[in-house]
């Protein structure tokens, strides 16, 4: 009879505990979880604040069409800005596509509707929430020519706002730059908090040239509101 039993083996694993195995399946359970979690509202964030499909492309307006008809086609020029938000945050530009044949330029701004509209309560003491349309928009060029009238198309999604603006009218010829401003409708001034400004249109940067064919434009435009401009003193 053998008296000596087999020596032990520090490296033989230990079999965990059925407590130790429920514990730990546990942890990566709720691991994975949270790691989904976070994908999950990255995911629904980035699609919250997506622009609208038919906000992304040029809009066929009734002048285009005609300077297509026109000319036999019509070419469409698409820019990336140089900035997409404003040094605070308020807002955010992108889509900017433009047609100096049919004197036109468009673009979608998009803003926060829960932060910037809060900032916005801030900065004028309002205490109820502003309705109907909160900002207007003026484009600018280099030489300080300003072009106030635009039509817009809006659309909402939670905690974003889009607008598709729609300058018409807009002489290309020797211009370099345009820009827009972004202000609070009923303080339209340069020097206002809520005022911001983006380079919309530079001819010393990169423009893609396109030639769409026309398509049935998807959304109805209003005219502007009304507002007082401040700077024109």
């Amino acid at each position: 009879m053998d008296m000596y039993s087999e020596p032990y083996d520090s490296d033989t694993p230990k079999e965990r505990s059925l407590p130790a195995k429920i514990i730990l399946g546990t942890l990566k359970a709720i691991g994975i979880l949270l790691i989904a979690s976070v994908f999950i509202v990255i995911f629904v964030r980035l699609q919250l604040w997506k622009t609208p499909k038919e906000f992304r492309n040029f809009a066929w307006t009734d002048e285009a069409l005609a300077k297509y008809s026109e000319n036999g086609g019509l070419t469409v020029g698409l820019q990336e800005p140089y900035t997409e938000f404003d040094e605070n945050g308020y807002y955010h530009i992108s889509d900017v596509s433009f047609a100096p044949d049919a004197g036109e330029i468009q673009l979608t701004v998009r803003y926060n509707s829960r932060s910037t509209i809060n900032k916005l309560m801030e900065v004028y003491g309002l205490n109820e929430r502003p309705t109907g349309e909160v900002f207007v928009y003026i484009l600018q060029d280099d030489d300080g020519n300003q072009y106030t009238s635009y039509r817009f198309a809006a659309k909402s999604k939670p905690l974003s706002d889009f607008r598709r603006i729609i300058f018409d009218g807009v002489d290309f010829e020797g211009v370099e730059n345009l820009y827009l401003y972004v202000y609070y409708g009923e303080d339209v001034d340069d020097d206002a908090e809520m005022s911001a400004v983006f380079t919309v249109y530079e001819t010393s940067r990169y423009i893609e040239e396109t030639n769409p064919e026309p398509s049935e434009m998807t959304f109805a435009l209003s005219d502007n509101p009304a507002y007082i401009n401040k700077n024109n003193k």
